[in-house]
Parts: C-alpha cells; structure tokens; sequence
C-alpha cells in the first residue's frame, strides 16, 4: 500500500473525502452536503467558528460538511489532517470533528480519529461530549451513529471506542447500541472496547 504521507508538508490538508452516497446509507436520519468555511460566521457560533477557521488558517483542513438532521438539528463536520512527532518517528493522523447545534444553543461535540505510524489504525473515538443541559435525550448514541457512518464514508471501516474508564458516561451510549445490536463488546489483551458492527 502506497504510503500517502511520503510527500507531506507539515500543514497541507490531505486529499480524504468522504462519500455522501455511503453516509446517508448508514445514516438515514440525515442528509449530508460540503460547504466551504465562508459560510461560517462568528454569529453561527464562537467556539464552532473559531476552531473550524483555525483549521483552514493552519491548512489543515481537508474539507466541511453539514449534516441536516430529521429533527431540524445541524451537524458540522470537518474533515482535518496533520502530523506530530512520536517515539516511533512522525504520527500522521486524520480526523473528523463533528459540532452539533439547535437554532444558536451548541448540543456537543466529537472528534474521531485515524492515526498512521507503523499502519492505519481503525477509526476510533477521539471525544463525544454533549453539553449537560442536554444530556439525557440520546445525543450520544445518536452521535456515535453519526460517527460511525461517517467513519465508514470516509475509511470504509467501522467506529470502535477509544480508551475509557468503566461507568464513563459514554458507557450507557455504548451499552444502548449492543442492545440495539449495533455494536458489539470485544476483549483484546485484558481490555474492553466496543466496536460497531459491519453489516455483510
């Protein structure tokens, strides 16, 4: 597999896309379009647009999406690239970061990662956090579904979880979509995670 890091610069947006076709399949509570930056303003939301602009300053960014959910909700989604030094040489990494938002009100956030040192890692999460006043509603399953299918769109690979503590919040999430059947439990080397099924 050709390495597609060999001729990196240290900020230059990496060309991943994803494919809205295979979002909106794995996700058919919304649908997906790629906006630019310009469309952001300060008034959209401080911390929304301040980061998604840092992005485009630093060059990082690949490219950004809004998702229209059925409930009216709108998700942001930036797709970013970058690199960083490691004890194993340099770590590449590309990641979707997601912002959700009600009319002004910020729901929460997520970001999912991939990062490259000896291999491609599978899709895993970064963060999901949900603003407390709107805890309890299902934000954050409905989150990992939206990660999943754009984890999916972009990688072709499922979410898995990344490190966490027995009783984390997002353990409830997690648990729900087992139940669902969505997801499954997996032990590996005394560890627990939860990965999203890959449908044949």
């Amino acid at each position: 597999m050709p390495n597609q890091f060999e001729n990196i610069e240290s900020n230059e947006p990496q060309a991943f896309r994803l494919d809205k076709d295979n979002f909106e399949k794995h996700f058919p509570q919304g649908t997906i379009q790629e906006i630019d930056e310009s469309v952001l303003s300060k008034d959209t939301n401080h911390y929304l647009y301040v980061e998604i602009k840092k992005y485009a300053d630093e060059g990082k960014l690949a490219s950004l999406y809004l998702i229209k959910h059925e409930s009216g909700d709108e998700i942001f989604v930036a797709l970013t690239s970058g690199r960083h030094p490691s004890e194993k040489g340099m770590h590449y990494y590309e990641e979707i970061e997601l912002y959700e938002k009600r009319g002004d009100k910020t729901l929460g956030n997520g970001k999912v990662v991939r990062a490259y040192v000896e291999k491609p890692s599978q899709p895993f999460v970064g963060w999901t956090s949900t603003e407390e006043k709107f805890t309890n509603q299902g934000l954050a399953t409905r989150r990992l579904q939206t990660m999943n299918a754009l984890a999916l769109a972009t990688w072709q690979q499922p979410l898995r979880s990344g490190n966490f503590e027995p009783g984390d919040y997002t353990e409830k999430a997690w648990e729900r979509l087992v139940k669902q059947h969505e997801v499954e439990r997996i032990d590996t080397k005394g560890r627990q995670y939860y990965q999203f099924i890959l449908e044949s």
